[in-house]
């Protein structure tokens, strides 16, 4: 939709329109590792800074003190679930129009 290919991409689709994240893919996952996806998602194409992804997924009070070391384990388990998230520059590597939320 967007003109922007992913080679490779796997080919599921991330649907957040109905209130609820869904993905016909690798298994959605709870709490740490869901907020990390939505906020990857809604930048997909985009890298996301370790910066800006802390700030979205933690509440300024509740930072870890170990800051970005803090979601290293998390970001890992999204990669074995199957969740395509590129190590260095936190980009996940969906084309954007498998993203429902992106089209508006």
């Amino acid at each position: 939709m967007w003109g922007v290919s992913v080679r490779g991409a796997p080919k599921f689709t991330i649907k957040f329109l109905n209130g609820q994240l869904e993905s016909d893919g690798p298994p959605i996952p709870a709490a740490l590792q869901l907020k990390i996806l939505i906020v990857l998602a809604l930048n997909c194409g985009r890298p996301v800074s370790g910066e800006t992804l802390l700030s979205h997924v933690y509440e300024q009070e509740d930072r870890p003190y170990n800051g970005l070391t803090a979601l290293r384990a998390p970001l890992s388990r999204l990669r074995k679930l199957g969740w395509p998230i590129k190590a260095r520059t936190l980009l996940l590597e969906m084309p954007p129009d498998s993203i429902d939320i992106l089209y508006f």
